[in-house]
């Protein structure tokens, strides 16, 4: 930011010595205006952002220190140099009062009336540097106690959602310690089962924390690459066939062959991964869910990856919030699975990461609609 950036207005009623100072002034500042009487300096302000008025006192109608406290009323933080000859004292009082930043005694000298100025415009712009910097520390300021509440949110769930799993764990072995001579194997199996289950959501837990962490601090690496979008479908609904299959859900997939994306693999594996596990955990038996992708007719840069389902819905106030940690949204699928209630936060981390966009429609009692957007790779 430079002293010349400064935008200045001249107000002088005498034509030659506004063109001087025009003359002066216009070759080391770059935005310069000039009005040779109030009015017109007056209109001048009012369409114009002028940091700085350097006025003559004395001038036909309206005289400078009358047109000064205008100005000043609608811009507080406005400069004002005057300008009047040893014989208006009474003139240089009335500045005075009026609260002035200087006064510029003619017949000036060129080399006086430019230190005056840049001296007025060194303190226009340490203002504004020093303005900036207060909207730079409240804006950090706010992204610190954002991100800090976000933290405590974040580890107040997995404490949270850890604890259960960790104390079933604690419990049941503690069972099987003190009670295992009289049990039946059956009993003994059906405990080792629990603690299995709750072992694996504990795992489960401890991962969402680490790439939570990663996410956070950068860590995590972003790999872009361009791949066909069928591919990761069908791998991922082969991967999940003994989940959907289980519950003799059925699966339409309406992707088409030659829709390539340019994304990062891990992430959009992880992203539909953790969006079709949904759709089959709160499909109930017997139900259908159905995968597309197409290019999005009013932006062609980007491809949009649908999964919808019939399952149970999402209440009406819960949609909202789905993707914030502020307000995490879990529930139990249709046969009781659980979840960390992490997930969808990572799917809009990745997302927003690739320059995409997810979205959510629902109807309770009839199913969900998950979309993500992920930019169409560039044919050669």
């Amino acid at each position: 930011m430079k002293d010349k950036e400064v935008s200045i207005l001249i107000v002088e009623d005498e034509v030659n010595v506004l063109n001087s100072l025009n003359s002066i002034i216009g070759r080391r500042y770059e935005q310069v205006y000039l009005a040779n009487d109030a009015q017109k300096a007056l209109n001048i302000f009012r369409n114009e952002d002028i940091d700085l008025v350097v006025t003559d006192i004395r001038m036909p109608g309206m005289d400078g220190l009358t047109m000064l406290q205008k100005m000043k009323s609608q811009k507080p933080n406005l400069r004002r140099l005057v300008m009047s000859a040893y014989s208006e004292s009474e003139y240089f009082l009335q500045a005075i009062d009026l609260g002035v930043d200087g006064y510029i005694v003619k017949p000036f000298s060129k080399e006086k009336l430019l230190e005056t100025i840049k001296q007025s415009a060194k303190s226009i712009i340490n203002e504004r540097i020093v303005e900036i910097s207060n909207i730079q520390i409240a804006k950090s300021e706010k992204d610190l106690r954002e991100l800090n509440q976000t933290k405590d949110k974040f580890f107040s769930i997995i404490g949270h959602d850890v604890k259960t799993p960790v104390s079933t764990i604690a419990s049941y072995s503690s069972i099987l310690v003190d009670e295992f001579e009289e049990m039946e194997k059956e009993e003994i199996l059906q405990i080792i089962k629990i603690i299995r289950n709750s072992s694996f959501r504990a795992i489960d837990l401890l991962k969402n924390l680490l790439e939570w962490a990663k996410m956070q601090t950068g860590a995590i690496s972003f790999n872009p690459e361009i791949i066909n979008i069928c591919d990761i479908i069908d791998e991922e609904v082969d991967f999940a066939s003994n989940s959907w299959a289980k519950k003799n859900i059925s699966i339409e997939q309406l992707s088409k062959t030659d829709d390539f994306v340019y994304a990062d693999k891990n992430m959009l594996r992880t992203v539909f991964r953790n969006l079709f596990s949904n759709a089959i955990k709160f499909t109930p038996e017997k139900g259908e869910i159905q995968l597309s992708s197409k290019i999005l007719k009013q932006d062609g840069d980007f491809i949009q990856i649908s999964i919808k389902d019939t399952g149970v819905g999402i209440p009406e106030k819960a949609l909202n919030n789905l993707f914030s940690i502020k307000d995490k949204y879990s529930t139990e699928g249709t046969e009781g699975e659980k979840g960390t209630g992490m997930g969808l936060i990572f799917c809009k981390e990745f997302v927003d990461i690739q320059g995409g966009n997810i979205k959510a429609e629902s109807t309770l009692g009839q199913g969900s609609v998950f979309s993500f957007s992920l930019p169409v790779a560039k044919k050669e």
